[in-house]
């Protein structure tokens, strides 16, 4: 879903590149667990959590970036109407046809887990 938006929003203005969550930290393999392992705790493991977002429409889709939420709709918030709307536009095309049904996109988040050492 992100990676869709911000594929999008790149392609439509390609200075916003730094704003790609892609670029958050703590989003890729490996960081969490090295976060966990640098503060002490123990048998630290990491992995993905992936699933399929369901969206009934395009609408479904689109509507929580206009609520301001994150750093995709700060984004949207910032943006002038003729703006949002070549973005809204970039992201149907982008979709194609399965934009006119109910479509599922992968979504990822990464979990870890450990535990503390002996005080």
């Amino acid at each position: 879903m992100l990676r869709l938006f911000w594929d999008a929003a790149v392609f439509l203005n390609p200075e916003v590149e730094t704003l790609d969550e892609k670029h958050m930290l703590l989003c890729r393999a490996g960081e969490l667990r090295n976060l966990w392992e640098q503060e002490g705790l123990e048998n630290v493991e990491e992995r993905p959590l992936e699933a399929n977002l369901e969206f009934a429409s395009f609408e479904d889709f689109w509507s929580p970036f206009l609520l301001g939420q994150g750093p995709a709709g700060a984004y949207v918030k910032r943006l002038a109407p003729e703006q949002v709307a070549a973005l809204r536009e970039e992201l149907r095309r982008r979709l194609g046809p399965a934009s006119q049904e109910p479509f599922p996109l992968p979504a990822r988040a990464w979990a870890v887990r450990g535990t503390a050492g002996r005080q």
